[in-house]
């Protein structure tokens, strides 16, 4: 099983004898040196390519980095090819063109705004890229007050929109608060 390490250095060597390939940027928690990954981490990159389609028509670069044991092609905005190899080791290459950097360049999106790593840029795509706060998207609640549901087998009321179950046992009240 290679490890994310030994898959990224791969990955990078690749991208640099590709001419298609112009950058290639990690995310997640591999880009983060203020908050390392741990052992059960994968690899999120994003390849910047001048012909993203070549990439996504022909799966065999995969290949190039482990024995490949499953792909999950996922056809969204920019596609994206989850690969997990031999071991278990798993790299999500999200592919597109210059345009997904060019979107940016006035407003990282959040999952940049987290945190990135430029691993490889050829031509200079990323260099007018804002710097990231690593600040966390926050998701407002949708109703004005959390509603309570009652779960009768345990006694238990949950609060949603908060990080806050509070629990009832017959005659006492506690509260648990977690993330």
């Amino acid at each position: 099983m290679p490890s994310i390490a030994t898959l990224r250095s791969s990955v990078v060597a690749w991208a640099n004898a590709d001419e298609n390939v112009l950058a290639l940027i990690a995310t997640g928690s591999t880009s983060k040196a203020e908050m390392p990954s741990d052992e059960f981490s994968d690899l999120d990159l994003e390849v910047i390519a001048r012909d993203p389609k070549r990439l996504l028509d022909d799966d065999s670069w995969f290949a190039s980095f482990g024995e490949v044991w499953v792909v999950l092609r996922l056809e969204q905005h920019y596609p994206t090819r989850l690969v997990i190899y031999d071991g278990g080791s798993k790299a999500d290459f999200t592919v597109a063109g210059t345009e997904r950097i060019e979107e940016m360049r006035n407003g990282l999106d959040p999952l940049y705004e987290r945190g990135y790593q430029v691993l490889l840029d050829k031509e200079g795509t990323t260099a007018d890229l804002p710097p990231a706060s690593g600040a966390y998207p926050v998701r407002p609640c949708r109703r004005k007050r959390s509603s309570t549901r009652s779960w009768r087998s345990s006694g238990l009321r949950r609060h949603t929109c908060r990080a806050t179950w509070p629990a009832r046992t017959s005659g006492s009240s506690s509260s648990v608060t977690g993330r």
